[in-house]
């Protein structure tokens, strides 16, 4: 991270800066990165002591505390709304915070009910299942609604088994021109 060498204060000051940081950090980092590099940064701290909302997101979402992570990110996006730099991609932003969100909590568990994560988040039942269907939709979640149970069931095999898809293609791919290639020596 960047902070310690930032320069420009007539460009935007330390504090911007480093809620600049921290928002796409907690996009684009590990949880383990986002930890060392901004929670535990002293450089971004001492950035975010003048922008609690921030600071307040970041450190709701590295403890899991997802229904402070909620009021969070409402008051933020409000501000986004006001900010030149972010106005345009409040609602993106606000939709990537959420996945990344459930993707951090869902990575724990087989199935969580709808209920659950709506107590959890502090949203509506309603919300969360429109929401996860929407990520779902989009192929960004690998889970499955269950509306009959009203439940969320995790497949964490789907990666595994695209991978290994993708192997097998790659395998055939590479033997076709193996054999493609010993069929022109032999001519």
């Amino acid at each position: 991270i960047c902070v310690s060498s930032f320069t420009s204060f007539d460009l935007m000051p330390l504090t911007s800066f480093c809620a600049y940081t921290t928002i796409t950090s907690l996009l684009v980092l590990s949880r383990d990165k986002f930890y060392q590099k901004i929670i535990n940064g002293p450089e971004v701290q001492e950035g975010l002591y003048n922008a609690p909302v921030v600071s307040n997101l970041a450190e709701a979402f590295y403890t899991c505390d997802y229904r402070e992570f909620t009021k969070s990110l409402k008051i933020l996006i409000g501000e986004m709304l006001n900010d030149p730099f972010c106005n345009e991609h409040a609602d993106y932003l606000c939709s990537q915070f959420r996945l990344k969100a459930y993707i951090q909590l869902l990575a724990s568990f087989k199935s969580l009910t709808l209920e659950y994560l709506s107590e959890v988040f502090g949203l509506g039942s309603d919300f969360i299942e429109a929401d996860i269907a929407r990520f779902i939709a989009k192929g960004l979640l690998n889970c499955k609604i269950d509306l009959v149970r009203g439940m969320i069931v995790i497949s964490h095999s789907d990666k595994k088994k695209k991978e290994f898809n993708r192997f097998l293609e790659e395998s055939d791919r590479l033997i076709a021109d193996v054999q493609y290639m010993e069929r022109t020596v032999n001519e």
